[in-house]
C-alpha cells in the first residue's frame, strides 16, 4: 500500500514491486480533521493521534462516527473491508469515549489470497 500526504487528507493505493506497471489508481481519502474541533483539547484523543502520528482518517458508517489509523491499511483489498485499527468516537454524558472497534480474529480466505495476488503483481 503507498500513502501520499496532502494538507488535508491522502491519496491511497495498493501496488506491489512485481508491477509490472506504476500505480495510477489512487483514492483519495479526506482526513476531515474538522470533525474533531469540538474534542481538540480531550487528552485521550491527542494520544490516539499521536499513536497514528497524524495518518488518519474521520468515517462514518453504520455505528457511528470513527478515527482509523491508516498506517496499517484495511483487513482487506476492496472498498467494503474494514480499517484494521479503528476507533469509534462517542460522546456520553457530554464526555468523550473512544473504543477500538471489535474485528474477527480470522483472516477472510478470500481477501488473503487477494493480498497474496497483489504482491506478486497480479
Amino acid at each position: 500500500m503507498g500513502i501520499a500526504e496532502t494538507e488535508e487528507g491522502y491519496y491511497m493505493g495498493l501496488y506491489s514491486n512485481f508491477d509490472s506497471t506504476k500505480p495510477d489508481d489512487f483514492t483519495y481519502l479526506p482526513r476531515n480533521e474538522e470533525a474533531l474541533n469540538f474534542y481538540a483539547d480531550n487528552e485521550e484523543l491527542k494520544k490516539l493521534i499521536r499513536f497514528t502520528k497524524g495518518y488518519y482518517h474521520i468515517g462514518q458508517d453504520e455505528n457511528g462516527t470513527y478515527l482509523a489509523d491508516l498506517r496499517f491499511g484495511k483487513a482487506g483489498i476492496d472498498e467494503s473491508a474494514d480499517y484494521i485499527f479503528k476507533f469509534y468516537l462517542r460522546e456520553l454524558e457530554g464526555e468523550l469515549v473512544i473504543e477500538q472497534a471489535q474485528r474477527s480474529g480470522n483472516i477472510d480466505g478470500e481477501a488473503f489470497s487477494g493480498f497474496i495476488d497483489r504482491i506478486k503483481g497480479i
